[in-house]
């Protein structure tokens, strides 16, 4: 079982891996298949990339709190990802919550993928752990969770891998 993360020590070009995402303004951008294909190659990764997120986060930037999930196709979930910083990522803070009122219906937002993904309010959150991105790492997705660029003036890169293999395979590839 996966904890909130797990450091994970893998070496990549960032610089190749940014000149081959979409790197338009949008904040979260899917990979196109092309895409995944060629930093799977780029990564040497020997399992398969179900899909790839870039993120541009501007300085101060923070997501909303989300679970990485489509409500209305669950079969389609990941429980973790593998995020790799590519440009001013060291101020990127994740952080992962406990929702203090369960019993009450969270908000509905349309996901980069146009999935019904979950959000929540700051106010019906506690905090329960927290990480900077200087380091590659496997990060647990499927929980409420959310990042922010710290930075008063980098805009931040990173991406986001999701696997179709479970979590102990992926480690056992990447490792």
């Amino acid at each position: 079982m996966l904890n909130n993360y797990i450091a994970v020590p893998f070496t990549y070009d960032a610089n190749t891996l940014l000149s081959v995402v979409d790197t338009s303004d949008r904040t979260c951008t899917p990979c196109k298949k092309l895409t995944v294909i060629q930093v799977s190659k780029i990564l040497k990764v020997s399992i398969p990339i179900k899909s790839i997120l870039y993120f541009k986060l501007q300085p101060l930037q923070p997501s909303i709190i989300h679970i990485d999930t489509d409500i209305s196709n669950k079969n389609n979930d990941s429980e973790f990802a593998l995020n790799l910083p590519l440009l001013n990522s060291d101020k990127v803070l994740m952080k992962w919550y406990s929702d203090n009122n369960p019993n009450i219906d969270f908000y509905i937002y349309v996901g980069p993928n146009g999935t019904s993904t979950p959000s929540i309010l700051e106010n019906r959150v506690t905090l329960i752990d927290q990480l900077y991105y200087n380091n590659p790492h496997i990060v647990k997705i499927n929980t409420w969770h959310s990042v922010q660029n710290e930075s008063i003036q980098d805009v931040a890169h990173f991406i986001s891998l999701r696997f179709y293999s479970p979590l102990e395979l992926v480690m056992n590839k990447l490792l």
